[in-house]
């Protein structure tokens, strides 16, 4: 019995905060979680520094999750993926920097701010989706996610920082919504596969450095025409730009190129049926005709087409 009480004593001591404050366990991932009761809210401000996966609950002690605090899990490198539910709506500055390990987080609907270096030195992380109430997007926020190779922007966001994506050299492409008026200072410094990025109408000035060392920009899809495009200010070590072929909303492009007649044309290639869309018929059609090639047909796709009644005219 004694020892029995002593040994409920340690795990109890274990298990309190410098707050005092009882940790429960998470059932899915056996986590022992550090909070901070706020009263009407619980305020995660840590977990199992070892576990690699972590399912934050949506409430303790009766009261619901809402903020994660910031650095809460910095450093945790043995993290490969965080699931947060619903009712967390506020994630602190640096909360998984330099999770070097992550992989994959799932995040709420609900959450309205991306703080700056929230996910700071993820190096391996490729799996994000913010939701559509996200609106801004702090300083530092992606720097170094060097695995990440696309993201995309809701169209509630409207405002971005500086440095979000620094040092994302596997980044191939992004779009920024409507409403974003600056790209700020070293934003995609040193992505070097940076291939096309989307700038809309609204944006009034690219700021130093933002496009430094991005050597593979080949394109900048502009959302109006050239004379805008000449208007906005550009500030110094923007080099890239002026390589970069920009497509202009009315379909012309800076190298004189009709952007839009060819992106056109290549869809017109996938629209085997020529109803105008490119759908499930037409990967059925293209599995059927190779079908048929493989078993010693000699018909051309465009005889294929006309014989199934497609592409008659």
């Amino acid at each position: 019995m004694k020892t029995t009480k002593l040994m409920a004593a340690l795990l109890a001591a274990a298990m309190m905060t410098a707050g005092g404050s009882l940790l429960p366990v998470s059932a899915e991932t056996e986590t022992t979680w550090k909070y901070e009761n706020c009263g009407d809210y619980i305020k995660i401000t840590g977990g199992d520094v070892n576990a690699s996966t972590l399912i934050i609950p949506e409430e303790i002690e009766g009261l619901p999750v809402t903020c994660i605090d910031s650095c809460a899990f910095e450093q945790y490198t043995s993290l490969t993926s965080v699931v947060i539910p619903d009712s967390v709506t506020t994630i602190g500055e640096s909360a998984f920097a330099e999770c070097g390990n992550l992989v994959t987080v799932v995040l709420p609907e609900g959450v309205e701010a991306i703080l700056g270096s929230t996910f700071y030195g993820c190096t391996s992380l490729s799996n994000i989706t913010l939701p559509d109430t996200v609106t801004s997007i702090g300083n530092f926020a992606f720097y170094n996610c060097a695995s990440m190779d696309s993201l995309t922007l809701p169209e509630s966001v409207e405002e971005i920082g500086y440095s979000v994506f620094t040092a994302c050299e596997s980044l191939k492409e992004l779009a920024f919504p409507e409403g974003v008026t600056v790209i700020g200072q070293y934003m995609f410094r040193d992505c070097a596969m940076l291939h096309e990025v989307t700038i809309p109408s609204t944006v009034v000035s690219i700021e130093s450095s933002a496009f430094s060392g991005c050597e593979d920009l080949s394109y900048v899809n502009y959302g109006s025409n050239a004379a805008a495009w000449d208007a906005i200010a550009i500030e110094n070590y923007n080099e890239s730009l002026k390589y970069a072929v920009i497509r202009y909303a009315d379909g012309t492009a800076s190298d004189g190129s009709t952007w839009q007649e060819e992106e056109n044309a290549d869809l017109a290639l996938a629209d085997l049926s020529g109803d105008g869309m490119i759908d499930a018929v037409d990967a059925s059609l293209i599995l059927q005709y190779a079908a048929d090639k493989g078993a010693g047909s000699t018909q051309t796709l465009m005889e294929f087409l006309n014989a199934k009644g497609y592409r008659t005219e």
